[in-house]
């Protein structure tokens, strides 16, 4: 099993303990996947061009710089997106 983890860096690094933590409670290394502004911007071109269709969503580039540095170590993926809707929606949803 190979865990990863986007890291926005500071300030926008604070899900990044949680995820460390889960890692060290699993036994397991945490691949930390940089998703700064210049990663980001780097990836822009080629998430849009992944695409089938236009898609607007803030996470899609950061998820598609995930996938990439997943797709070196493994084949298949199990992605958490989405899990505040499994655990009572995000602040927006209440």
């Amino acid at each position: 099993m190979q865990l990863f983890s986007l890291d926005f860096g500071p300030p926008y690094d604070v899900e990044l303990q949680w995820a460390q933590q889960v890692a060290h409670h699993l036994k397991q290394p945490l691949h930390r996947v940089p998703a700064g502004p210049d990663q980001v911007g780097s990836a822009l071109v080629e998430t849009a061009a992944a695409l089938e269709q236009p898609f607007g969503d803030g996470v899609t580039v950061p998820l598609f710089l995930l996938g990439r540095a997943a797709a070196q170590q493994v084949a298949v993926v199990f992605n958490g997106e989405g899990g505040d809707q499994v655990f009572g929606g995000g602040p927006t949803s209440r």
